[in-house]
């Protein structure tokens, strides 16, 4: 252990304010031109998980994960910052911390007296780029719901001038032959269709979608189907639903959604 009483300049002094360093979130600490570590606040210690006497006096290669001292070559910048002064910036450093990836911006500010030091303050940006990715998520996720309620629309537009020439079609078809059969099977094709594209724009609208009477069975096959289209062939979606089944009031859309997120999981 290499502890010493350490005396502050008066500019050194107003950096380093007891009030203000030690309390404040992001982690402050000060090298010497040794590298040895002469001060630290209580965000620096939970950082490191080490208590003061442990920090104090000892080499920042030894308190300090080695990913992070190599990252961006930050040990490096330190030392350049202990010999000329001035500060640097380090923005977006990955490193490992006791086995997880975590990010850092880290400021360096040279601190001159009878001893060269330099201050480094470390910022953990881990949630915050967490949260900044699931923004990023959530708006391309609202991105792909109004191309989906676009293309819906335009889909439903189609399939009702299917199902009205198909109308057309009955009239003037003869009885005797297979014409009706086949028209048949066009209009129930393209009233599945329908179905289809209102599921797409009921999971794509951001309203909140009244409470209503609902047949949670009915809303299982109907989600079969839709899956049924979309998986892979390979995969077989089986359903065992009790005839005993009650209506219940709810919201179709989001139990809709929760057994297409089960589905989707599986």
């Amino acid at each position: 252990m290499n502890a010493a009483c350490i005396e502050y300049g008066p500019d050194e002094l107003k950096l380093l304010d007891e009030t203000i360093a030690r309390h404040i979130p992001s982690c402050v600490t000060v090298l010497d031109d040794g590298l040895l570590i002469n001060f630290a606040n209580r965000a620096f210690l939970k950082f490191v998980s080490l208590s003061w006497p442990e920090v104090i006096g000892e080499h920042v290669s030894i308190v300090l994960p080695f990913s992070l001292l190599r990252a961006e070559k930050l040990l490096l910048s330190i030392i350049e910052t202990l010999e000329m002064g001035g500060s640097r910036t380090l923005r977006g450093i990955g490193y490992s911390l006791h086995g997880t990836s975590r990010s850092a911006n880290l400021y360096l500010r040279g601190l001159r007296g009878e001893r060269n030091r330099v201050m480094m303050i470390i910022e953990d940006t881990t949630e915050t780029n967490k949260l900044r990715h699931q923004l990023a998520h959530s708006q391309r996720i609202n991105s792909i719901g109004e191309l989906a309620a676009g293309a819906a629309h335009d889909f439903n537009n189609l399939i009702g001038s299917i199902i009205g020439y198909s109308s057309l079609l009955r009239k003037t078809a003869e009885r005797d032959s297979d014409e009706p059969r086949v028209i048949d099977m066009i209009s129930s094709a393209a009233e599945s269709a329908a179905n289809l594209s209102r599921q797409l724009l009921d999971m794509s609208s951001s309203r909140e979608t009244p409470l209503r009477v609902i047949s949670p069975a009915q809303v299982v096959k109907n989600t079969k189907e839709l899956l049924v289209r979309t998986f892979d062939r390979s995969i077989t979606i089986e359903t065992s639903i009790s005839p005993l089944t009650a209506r219940v009031m709810g919201n179709e859309t989001q139990l809709r959604q929760a057994l297409l997120n089960i589905c989707l999981n599986a």
